[in-house]
């Protein structure tokens, strides 16, 4: 199996005491600037699904996987191998499949295999799945067959949804000597050189520094010459490199070999300059360019007069309904439309008995504060009739399943907060009375108050009974 070697995870422990284990805590408070502690099990995932986040529970996290009964490793198909492109292969890793030691029937299965993978130009397909509680994939199956041995290479293949169908221009079969980027025959003829030197075909049979299967990860042997410098003196300095990493890192040790003289003309060829910084065009440069006078939008510089849409407005997609994660904001986009204005307010009534009744503890009344205040406010604003009744009658339905079926600690919010319906008085198309208004004030408190607790009962009201 070839797989990517990756660096050891180092063990955080104390500095003053090596021994002593150092533990995580993660804390999470809500965003409203009160610095409220939310516990642990009151915590689920979300999705954003448009302006609305869907909750999920671990149950639910739990069924929603792909579930694979057994372990999986069959040939499904197969394909030639032409139809297997290189820029198909994927994954971290390749596996090599051989047959099992001493085992001579699965050695004739194995070869027959390889021999007609490699007879008929084709591959297998595979399903792979390596434990239930992983995804499953799909591989290629490729013949390698020599003298000494047979195996299959397992190289995994992407599926539809991990392709990424990118369209380029294609380039000029033959590059036209007229473009200025075209290059001399002389500087073909220094890059052909320069591919000829660097062939490592021809470099001696003993030289493996440079075959990749033998080369020593820098990163790695770093680390290693690191760690046992520092397993010996923990008080030393980090050591200077060792002269075996220093050539693996080094390109010139290698190139130093063969190209010396062809590098130095190639370079002399192909000479790098800076390219020059283009100035950043602005409104009158530009209109400078193109030899069309500016029109003076804003001779004051303050903007006044100019359209305040800005960009951010006009990309931004059309809001027709009111979300959980900004409902303000939403309501705000819908009151732009006069056609969403009705739908805006019956939303925002909806979203805020559904903070009220679908919280976890109060975590979720500040924010159905904040909406009614919202609500409030703008209908305010508007002096329609037909918006003032909307939120008249939505606080009269709120004020009727407060109530009846809680959560009553939500009054003592609207008691501190003093939130009542809109009367004459703020808005003279409002068919509320400013009697009716702290009539209703009056009954909040009324039934906010706390009730008497009623007298327990003893052994002598007991004996009473009998």
């Amino acid at each position: 199996m070839v797989s990517r070697e990756s660096l050891p995870s180092f063990k955080k422990c104390s500095a003053r005491n090596p021994d002593e284990d150092i533990t995580k805590k993660f804390d999470t408070f809500l965003p409203d600037g009160t610095n409220t502690e939310v516990d642990k099990e009151d915590i689920i995932k979300g999705y954003r699904y448009g302006t609305d986040l869907v909750p999920f529970t671990d149950d639910d996290m739990a069924n929603m996987k792909f579930k694979c009964d057994v372990r999986e490793f069959s040939v499904i198909g197969f394909t030639k191998s032409s139809n297997i492109k290189r820029h198909y292969f994927a994954g971290k890793d390749t596996m090599m499949i051989a047959a099992k030691k001493n085992n001579e029937e699965a050695a004739v299965a194995l070869s027959a295999l390889c021999t007609a993978l490699k007879e008929t130009e084709t591959v297998g397909i595979v399903r792979k799945v390596y434990s239930a509680r992983s995804s499953p994939t799909i591989g290629a199956l490729i013949p390698v067959t020599d003298a000494e041995v047979e195996y299959l290479v397992f190289i995994e293949l992407p599926f539809i949804e991990d392709m990424r169908e990118l369209e380029f221009p294609s380039l000029a079969v033959e590059p036209s000597t007229s473009s200025k980027s075209a290059p001399s025959q002389q500087q073909l003829d220094a890059v052909d050189s320069l591919i000829d030197a660097m062939d490592m075909s021809a470099q001696p049979e003993d030289d493996d520094s440079v075959v990749p299967c033998k080369m020593k990860n820098p990163t790695l042997q770093r680390l290693y010459q690191v760690l046992a410098a520092r397993a010996l003196d923990d008080t030393c300095h980090i050591p200077e490199l060792s002269p075996m990493i220093s050539n693996i890192v080094n390109s010139t040790a290698y190139s130093c070999r063969w190209i010396d003289r062809d590098q130095e003309e190639f370079s002399k060829l192909f000479t790098l300059e800076t390219a020059a910084k283009t100035a950043k065009k602005n409104n009158d440069n530009v209109y400078k360019d193109s030899g069309v006078a500016p029109s003076k939008v804003d001779e004051k510089g303050d903007g006044a007069g100019f359209d305040s849409t800005n960009l951010r407005d006009l990309n931004q997609e059309e809001i027709t309904e009111i979300g959980t994660i900004d409902p303000a904001r939403d309501f705000d986009q819908m009151l732009r439309s006069p056609k969403l204005a009705i739908k805006a307010y019956t939303g925002m009534t909806e979203r805020i008995l559904q903070f009220i009744t679908e919280t976890v503890g109060s975590s979720l009344y500040e924010k159905a504060l904040r909406c009614i205040k919202k609500l409030r406010a703008a209908a305010v604003k508007s002096n329609d009739q037909e918006l003032l009744e909307i939120v008249n009658h939505f606080f009269s339905s709120m004020k009727s399943l407060l109530l009846n079926k809680g959560p009553k600690d939500f009054w003592a919010e609207l008691i501190e907060e003093k939130i009542t319906p809109i009367d004459k008085d703020e808005a003279s198309n409002s068919d509320v009375s400013a009697a009716d208004k702290n009539s209703y004030l009056s009954e909040i408190e009324k039934v906010s108050a706390p009730a008497e607790p009623e007298p327990m009962e003893d052994a002598d009201d007991m004996l009473d009974m009998i």
